[in-house]
Parts: structure tokens; sequence; C-alpha cells
């Protein structure tokens, strides 16, 4: 019975509950909490960022990883780089040698 009562008496009714959320300055102050611990959520997450970029050493198996992605890309580059280069040249050629027949047959037509 009495622990009972005890329980019910700590438990807040609906209504309590409601005329707390309706106090403006409760509300304003949960609201300030709230935005704070965003804040410092974001924060944390961005120091724990800054951690792992300052851990990167070209040692540690992460760096590996990234070391070797690096050169396969800088690889991969290279090789395409050379490819549209060549491609370059061969639609060059293709239009000098365009121009030079173009240039031929106006000199057939003037003489």
């Amino acid at each position: 019975g009495q622990i009972q009562e005890l329980k019910q008496a700590q438990v807040p009714t609906i209504a309590q509950l409601r005329s707390a959320m309706l106090d403006p300055a409760v509300n304003l102050l949960f609201e300030r909490m709230r935005k704070e611990v965003e804040a410092l959520k974001a924060r944390l997450e961005e120091t724990q960022n800054e951690l792992s970029a300052w851990k990167f050493t070209p040692d540690s198996n992460t760096g590996k990883r990234l070391m070797a992605k690096c050169r396969l890309l800088y690889q991969e580059n290279e090789e395409l780089g050379k490819i549209i280069s060549s491609g370059r040249m061969a639609k060059l050629e293709g239009d000098l040698a365009l121009q030079k027949s173009f240039s031929e047959e106006m000199k057939k037509s003037q003489s």
C-alpha cells in the first residue's frame, strides 16, 4: 500500500507534463540544451575525423592502401592521357590529310 502510494506520487501526471511543456521558460531551456547537444555532437565528429586524419601515415595499413590506390589512379591517369593525346594526333593527321587533298583538288580545278 504505502510503497505503491509513494511510487504514484513520484510519477508525474499527464497534466503536470503538459503544463511543464507549455512553460515558455522550460521550453526555451530544453531548446537551448538540444541545440548545444547537437553542436557538441558535430564538434565531436569533426574532432574524431581530424584525429583519424592526423593518425594517417604512409606506414599505417590505411596509409598503405591509400598510397597504393593513388599510384594505381596515377598510372590510369597517365594511360588515359596517352590515349587521349594519341587520339587527338590521329584526328589532326586526318584533318591535315583532308586539307591536303582539298588543296590538291583546288589546284587541279584552277589549272
